[in-house]
């Protein structure tokens, strides 16, 4: 199974002329794994620019 995220990245591949795709487990990235799932559910963007969230 594809998440929708990863999908849409999939497609921009072909576009790029070098790339390299590898699996980390949530493990070893806590910061991405709790942004990913603080943005499931969410309809609009968020940005900040000096002070991240919380939540990393």
């Amino acid at each position: 199974m594809v998440c929708p995220p990863l999908g849409d990245t999939r497609s921009f591949l072909p576009l790029i002329a070098h790339i390299e795709m590898r699996h980390i487990r949530r493990e070893a990235n806590q910061a991405a794994h709790r942004l990913a799932r603080a943005r499931i559910g969410r309809h609009c963007d968020v940005l900040w620019f000096e002070d991240p969230p919380d939540l990393i």
